[in-house]
């Protein structure tokens, strides 16, 4: 199975097992559509086992939190892949957080309200960005 993997793994592995792992050519890697399904598996397995590990009251905090940077990661290469660019993509999520925290707050009070397709569809379609002050 192929899998995406940070930088530094195909060393960490040749150290550990005494040859490299098998490497698919990055010419094989070029097209857009096949890099995005690439990094959707890995954005998968990542939030998977964030999810995994944030349910299991055995789980230690820390590797939650290892388990939350690796999706990180996979969210940050996402966003590279339909950015298209290489540089600060952490920062242009981190503007995008501020941003919205700054419109409309954060989940920390955990507000649990009901909303309706419908009267979600009426905020998109009426409100957002039509009417002044009202995010």
């Amino acid at each position: 199975m192929f899998k995406l993997v940070r930088n530094k793994v195909p060393e960490l592995f040749e150290r550990h097992h005494g040859y490299a792992p098998e490497e698919v050519e990055e010419s094989q890697v070029t097209v857009e559509s096949t890099r995005k399904w690439i990094v959707r598996s890995k954005l998968e397995e990542e939030l998977g086992e964030f999810i995994e590990a944030a349910f299991d009251d055995n789980t230690d905090i820390d590797a939650i939190f290892e388990e939350a940077a690796d999706l990180y990661e996979a969210i940050i290469q996402m966003l590279r892949e339909v950015d298209g660019s290489s540089g600060y993509t952490g920062e242009k999520l981190g503007k995008a957080i501020r941003d919205k925290e700054a419109k409309y707050g954060t989940f920390t009070d955990f507000r649990f309200v009901r909303i309706s397709e419908e009267e979600k569809e009426h905020y998109y379609n009426n409100i957002k960005g039509k009417v002044d002050n009202e995010y």
